[in-house]
């Protein structure tokens, strides 16, 4: 904006123009035209709430709350406009009141407020009420008011900033030198922004914004501060100081002014250090990038033609990378030279075991079982994100950081790479993974490969290693030798997490040979025995391994390490990628500077936050333990057979032994797969009734034939009925389902026949029995006439024993909420004709008779018949249940990896599809299930439980598919 025009509107009739204006010395009301007119009484009403910052109002009457009062009466809970109950959002009002209350009480008057300070002075006027104190030139009072053909300034950046003349703007700015001034055009009515140099002023170095008398006078300078891109008058001093007798150098100078040079001979370029800092603290936080950053300056400086101001933006990354430099070696104690100590600018994990620092006295003599509380975690991987482009650059460049950052020695590392030949593609035992070489990679750096903390996600310093195609291991061996420094020969254990871990084990130990004899020279490199490591693979990549892999690998059934994941670097590399897009472009040295500084931050921050996380995980370790033992317990109390259980905590403690060698892994037998032996299926179950019928020479279909057949129209009655209730049923698919009602009517009734053959006669012996026991019970013993099995015959059926529908039992138990894991009911009102034929025509099985007549012995046979098909066809449910959430879920996958309307659409169709057959294989589980409670099934049954519409959600039970996060639901 500095040097256009930023005409105020003219047109603003009730506002007054005399907020700024002076009359004979004195200010006016700077509230003129804003303040809404007070009423008479300063009464407010009890019924009137009051929101902070605003006028309060009611239908009675209206009053003003001072804005400048410093006693804000307490925001109280908003009302929701919808629902009517109280609603917090942010403890504030509901932003629809918010927006109300602002468009109708506050937004003109803002509005007018805002213009107000385009406004421009009343002429004449006094210059201002500071030179009547002496405090602003220093000069006599102005006793000649300002006419309107000389000009006038004020401030841009200052508060409460007068309107004032050029002398006294230049004097009040002596210490405040890049201020942005503003100059009123008073023909063409609008404030033009100015630069202080060309009013005069001059920023004199070395004496405290004095005159320095020795001083050659000022030059010309391109400042770059935190609102703009400036051109400074700056004059240095040029007093001979201290033993040599010779003048401070002009960029010390600058610096102790506040300013950092943007180079270091003949400095022509400065930046302000808060600038500086503003910038580091957007790189790392945004991040922004440098050109963005410049291209923001310019567009504060001149937001109509950005392109005029001077642009900074290589001076700003040479700047910007010796600064944050200083402030690292700084903040680490450490002067800022070449040759530092590896890792000694950086900050690493406080929780993680450092010997001498924050280990229990005594460690190295605890027992071999709790060697696990001096384990460090860490994990590798690589990140193919952070490549470096194959462009020009300087070949001789290099990091500041050099050796004492998160990568390894740069020159230790550059002599590895001489000598060591281009990685190979390994050959895989099980799957090809990207990290061996089995990918695509491009560039000078095709990305780097490092270390981090498992558990509280730092950045172990010295392990960071740029890659030249595939991860190689050769290279992950290098990452960790330098990492690992201070705890190799000192610790007692390491849990290594790795992608491949089962592929990176198989020669490590003969990697490690050989570079103790090629490479025991290097100076960063030390000791090089590892002490024993647990390796296992991340959470996360566990599924894209084999059986093998995951189960023997699992963090979750590794000893000693509970709940850990292993995926601490996927989450870093998340933020860390952000960096990517402006570090690829950088040169060797810079680049490698630049993500030091990155991580660093990442790091400071990690520990501003870590008494906080390592609360909140250690209360909810504690919940977890108090509610997994607890299960634990209650499934050992309820199992019958103690010596199983001794048993499987005999083969747990095995498998713990055996575990951590991988050269058992093949021959062991894993306590925590699941038992793939299963009850039979429906199809099973058939196929065994037509050998047996076929044994027996049988034609005819038996009880259990019968029994089967009932079940099948059932199901075929039960998906008439959903059918018919749909609301979009079409012709032509009513003309289909009129069909095959017409066939199952047929078919049931030729069941019928059967059934009343064979069951019949069972069910009326048993009615007689129950009949002759009621009887005997009732004679021998007088019961009140409130018992059912004495009650008046007008109060029952002609059985004279229980309530209608005897000797059918009451079946709308079955039915209810899906909460409760029940298939919901069925209502009759307004269903079309042939829905209720269909409902009028039950399948009666022996499920459907009172339990009283299922106990009598004639119908034992029947019941355990139907029980053992109704379980095969619980378990079938199941399975469609199951099936059918795997394809919805896969259909979700795909949906967000295609593109365009029609497969989007496509996609969605098939969702929808899948949602229908697990709403209808559930709802036939919990029919089937209703059946086998009637059957005698006890409630509590911990194969076939009760299915609730929760349930019908993806959920990983076997530890081969178990992915992040699953091993913390229930």
């Amino acid at each position: 904006m500095g040097g256009r025009k930023r005409k105020a509107s003219s047109d603003v009739p009730t506002v007054s123009r005399n907020r700024v204006a002076y009359s004979e010395g004195r200010a006016l009301n700077p509230w003129a035209g804003v303040r809404a007119d007070p009423v008479r009484s300063t009464s407010i009403p009890n019924n009137t709430s009051i929101i902070p910052g605003d006028v309060p109002c009611t239908s009675e009457t209206t009053a003003t709350v001072d804005l400048m009062t410093s006693a804000s009466p307490k925001a109280k809970k908003a009302k929701s406009v919808e629902t009517g109950k109280t609603a917090k959002v942010n403890n504030t009002i509901p932003p629809s009141e918010r927006m109300t209350t602002f468009l109708t009480s506050w937004a003109s008057r803002a509005q007018h407020a805002l213009l107000e300070r385009e406004v421009g002075p009343s002429y004449p006027i006094c210059c201002s009420s500071s030179c009547d104190n002496h405090t602003a030139c220093n000069t006599a009072p102005c006793d000649k008011p300002i006419l309107a053909t000389e000009p006038v300034y004020r401030c841009f950046d200052c508060y409460h900033a007068p309107i004032v003349c050029k002398e006294c703007v230049v004097a009040a700015h002596t210490t405040n030198p890049l201020h942005r001034i503003e100059e009123w055009q008073p023909t063409l009515s609008f404030w033009q922004r100015r630069p202080l140099h060309d009013l005069g002023l001059v920023i004199w170095l070395g004496h405290g914004g004095n005159r320095c008398y020795s001083s050659p006078g000022p030059r010309k300078i391109t400042v770059v501060h935190e609102h703009g891109i400036h051109t400074a008058d700056i004059a240095f001093c040029n007093c001979e100081l201290g033993a040599d007798s010779l003048p401070v150098p002009e960029p010390l100078q600058l610096i102790k002014f506040g300013l950092f040079p943007g180079s270091w001979q003949y400095p022509q370029t400065a930046y302000t250090i808060n600038g500086l800092r503003n910038y580091h603290l957007l790189s790392v936080q945004s991040p922004v990038t440098g050109l963005d950053f410049i291209a923001y300056l310019r567009r504060l400086t001149d937001n109509v033609q950005p392109d005029e101001s001077k642009d900074r933006y290589q001076e700003l990354n040479t700047a910007m990378r010796e600064f944050s430099f200083l402030r690292n070696a700084r903040r680490a104690g450490q002067e800022p030279t070449s040759g530092l100590a590896p890792g000694s600018l950086t900050l690493s994990c406080p929780a993680c075991p450092q010997p001498q620092i924050n280990m229990t006295d005594g460690w190295r003599d605890r027992p071999a079982e709790e060697e696990f509380l001096d384990m460090l975690f860490y994990s590798v991987d690589g990140n193919f994100h952070h490549n470096q482009k194959m462009k020009p650059m300087d070949p001789e460049d290099f990091p500041l950081t050099q050796g004492a950052g998160y990568f390894v020695n740069e020159v230790d590392f550059a002599q590895y790479q001489e000598r060591m030949k281009p990685p190979q593609k390994e050959v895989s035992t099980c799957n090809k993974f990207g990290a061996m070489g089995y990918g695509r990679y491009s560039g000078r750096v095709s990305g780097m490969v490092g270390m981090t903390c498992s558990r509280h996600m730092f950045v172990i310093p010295s392990s960071l290693v740029d890659l030249i195609k595939g991860e190689g291991f050769a290279w992950e061996d290098f990452s960790q030798l330098s990492g690992l420094q201070p705890w190799l020969n000192v610790l007692k254990l390491l849990c290594r997490g790795y992608d491949i871990n089962c592929q990176y084990d198989k020669k490590f130990e003969l990697r490690l040979v050989q570079f103790r004899k090629d490479f025991s020279h290097l100076p960063s490199i030390k000791t090089t025995v590892f002490p024993p490591i647990r390796s296992p693979i991340p959470k996360f990549h566990g599924p894209a391994h084999e059986l093998l892999c995951v189960v023997y690998r699992s963090y979750n059934y590794t000893p000693g390490v509970g709940m850990t994941d292993g995926e601490a670097s996927e989450r870093i590399w998340s933020a860390f990628n952000a960096l990517a897009i402006r570090a690829k472009e950088m040169t060797a040295g810079h680049r490698h500077d630049v993500i030091n500084d990155f991580l660093n931050d990442l790091n400071v921050r990690r520990v501003h936050t870590l008494p906080t996380t390592l609360a909140t995980r250690h209360r909810n370790a504690k919940r977890q333990l108090a509610e997994a033992s607890e299960h634990l317990a209650r499934v050992e109390d309820n199992l019958a057979d103690k010596n199983k259980l001794q048993a499987w905590r005999q083969t747990e403690k095995q498998w713990e032994e055996d575990v951590l060698d991988p050269k058992k892994h093949k021959k062991m037998n894993c306590p925590y797969l699941l038992d793939k032996d299963k009850g039979l299926t429906e199809k099973q179950l058939v196929e065994m009734m037509k050998r047996m019928r076929a044994v027996r020479n049988e034609q005819s279909l038996g009880p259990l034939g019968i029994i089967h057949e009932g079940t099948l129209l059932e199901r075929r009655r039960d998906e008439l009925l959903d059918e018919l209730e749909e609301d979009d049923v079409s012709d032509s698919a009513m003309e289909s389902i009129k069909l095959r009602c017409e066939s199952f009517h047929t078919d049931l009734s030729t069941w019928n026949h059967l059934r009343d053959a064979y069951i019949g006669p069972l069910v009326d012996e048993a009615v007689q029995l129950v009949k002759t026991k009621l009887a005997a019970v009732a004679t021998a013993v007088t019961l009140p006439e409130s018992h059912p099995s004495v009650a008046t015959t007008s109060d029952h059926d002609d059985h004279g024993s229980f309530p209608p529908p005897f000797p059918l039992r009451d079946a709308t138990g079955d039915t209810g909420s899906l909460e409760k894991g029940l298939a919901p009911k069925r209502n009759p009102r307004g269903k079309p004709e042939l829905w209720q034929e269909l409902f009028t025509s039950p399948v009666v099985m022996p499920s459907s008779y009172h339990s009283t007549l299922l106990l009598e012995p004639c119908l034992r046979e029947l019941v355990s018949l139907e029980r053992e098909v109704r379980t095969a066809q619980a378990r079938d449910a199941l399975n469609d249940v199951r099936t059918a959430i795997i394809g919805r879920e896969a259909y979700k996958i795909k949906k967000i990896h295609v593109s365009g309307k029609h497969h989007k659409t496509r996609a969605t169709n098939h969702i929808r599809g899948m949602e229908d057959n697990v709403r209808a294989a559930a709802n036939r589980y919990r029919r089937i299930r209703a059946a086998l409670l009637a059957l005698g099934m006890a409630e509590s049954d911990p194969t076939l439980r009760p299915l609730c519409k929760g349930d019908t959600v993806k959920y990983t039970l076997d530890a081969q598919h178990k992915t992040l996060g699953e091993s913390r639901e229930r």
